[in-house]
Formats: structure tokens, sequence, C-alpha cells
């Protein structure tokens, strides 16, 4: 067997960034069409929403610490070896972000991980303070996924909404 290498999500082509790490170019628009409404509320998403999360995350002295994580850890991604009955991983696609990063996916409707996961997940990691924003900054996390999702199929449907 031999490895591909998958990029779920924005593929390296369309992650067009400004000079800000807080703006970054839709491709959703480029590949669904021009959606006003949708365009003026990721302005303000990216010039608001954004930096006030991530400046929480770093008040007080705090820092991000990044780590690597799985960018598309999801049910249909992991399975049982059945010799050694040990956990495998497939679909690996490893980056450095936040830790809180890859539970954005878990949101998604189609993931069957449901909020016992979530819950087990953050007794051995607890959320990152500001603690109070972790549902906010979880539903940040999961608009790159949904992004993604649009991204890979185009056209009107209910993820647009």
């Amino acid at each position: 067997m031999h490895p591909v290498c998958q990029h779920p999500g924005l593929p390296p082509q369309f992650q067009a960034r400004t000079s800000t790490s807080t703006k970054m170019w839709s491709p959703d628009v480029w590949v669904n069409g021009p959606w006003p409404e949708y365009e003026a509320a990721f302005e303000i998403f990216t010039d608001d929403v954004i930096p006030n999360m991530f400046g929480a995350l770093q008040a007080d002295g705090r820092s991000i610490k990044p780590c690597r994580v799985h960018g598309g850890h999801w049910d249909e991604n992991i399975g049982v070896n059945a010799e050694p009955g040990e956990p495998v991983v497939f679909d690996v696609w490893v980056f450095y972000a936040h830790n809180e990063y890859k539970l954005g996916m878990w949101r998604r409707e189609a993931i069957l991980f449901n909020q016992s996961y979530i819950r087990q997940y953050l007794l051995g990691l607890p959320p990152s303070e500001s603690a109070s924003q972790w549902e906010d900054r979880n539903r940040l996390y999961s608009i790159m996924f949904n992004l993604g999702q649009s991204i890979s199929f185009p056209g009107p449907h209910r993820l647009k909404k």
C-alpha cells in the first residue's frame, strides 16, 4: 500500500493569504459564485470575530502554542487493526495549529462523533483560556471544514445557509 497525500478543506492552490493571518481570500466565492450577504458577513468575521477570539487566547501573557493536529479526524478515518486490535488512523493530514482546531470537524452533521466524544476529549485536554469562549472557537474552527465541503461540492445546497 502506498500513502496518498490528500488535502481536505481548502486545496493548497486556494490557500492564498494577505499580510495578516486573520484575512484569507475565500475560494468558496470563486467556486460557487458571488453572494453579497456572504461576502459582507465574511468581512465582519475576518475583521472583528477572528481577532477577538485569538486576542483572548493571547491575553494576560498567554500564547497560542501550535501543535501537530490531524486535519480530518472523524469516524470514517478510524478503524481497528484486527490482528493486534489496535486503533488505526487513515487519511492523515497533519499540520500545526491550535490543539482545539481538530475538534471543529466533529461539529459537522455528517460526523458521527457526538458531544460525549468532545466531553471525553476535554477531560484529557481542557479548553484553552478563555475557556468561556471554547464553544465559539469550536464554531470558528468548524467553518474551515464546512467551507471545504462547500468548495468540494459546488452549487446551491443547505451548507450555504
